[in-house]
């Protein structure tokens, strides 16, 4: 049982830095967002002008962002499972 505890440890390890990484990424993208709205000057995703590329951009931020949520769903249901083990 120990060994599968120290399995389960290592997974959320490396389950934390996937989520930290993604977080990173999707700060990342924001800023791009936010450089592109301000080289565009249309911050209004409703104006037919607005980039397509911070368009994109929102869609995969938003992706990201589902992605980081489900991990973290996963790492707090983990952890619940584990102590009460």
């Amino acid at each position: 049982m120990k060994h599968m505890s120290q399995i389960g440890i290592r997974v959320s390890a490396k389950l934390e830095d996937l989520v930290a990484e993604l977080k990173r990424r999707a700060e990342l993208m924001s800023a791009d967002i936010e450089e592109e709205e301000r080289r565009t000057a249309i911050s209004d995703v409703y104006n037919e002008g607005y980039s397509m590329l911070a368009r994109a951009l929102r869609g995969r931020r938003g992706n990201l962002l589902d992605t980081i949520a489900t991990l973290e769903y996963q790492l707090r249901s983990a952890n619940t499972a584990s102590r009460a083990a």
